[in-house]
């Protein structure tokens, strides 16, 4: 003999599956939360020589071991020259920023 299922038992399992979905999309979204940091990026193809504004980058949630030695402090970046081709979402490195020359002491004395 077949059984019919009562409102109560229906509700009862809308909201067992419900309830399960519910606790995978948070478990999903903690174990992201956890695995990747917030990081400065590239958000358009920059070529060599041009100058990082703040047009230029980006906030996004990228995995915690592409992130190790990228800057990630903004004030760092701006009126910065690139060395190197960025493409779109790509961290900038320090070794990808040209570095001002370092003038002597001889360049600051004026002649004479």
């Amino acid at each position: 003999m077949k059984g019919k299922l009562t409102g109560s038992a229906t509700g009862a399992m809308l909201l067992f599956t419900v309830s399960g979905m519910l606790a995978s999309a948070l478990g999903i979204r903690q174990y992201d939360k956890l695995s990747t940091d917030m990081a400065w990026i590239i958000s358009t193809d920059m070529s060599a020589g041009q100058v990082i504004t703040p047009e230029l980058l980006k906030q996004k949630r990228i995995d915690q071991s592409a992130i190790e030695g990228t800057i990630q402090n903004p004030r760092q970046l701006m009126g910065k020259t690139l060395q190197v081709n960025k493409t779109v979402g790509s961290a900038v490195f320090a070794r990808d920023l040209k570095q001002a020359d370092k003038k002597s002491l001889s360049h600051a004395i004026p002649p004479g």
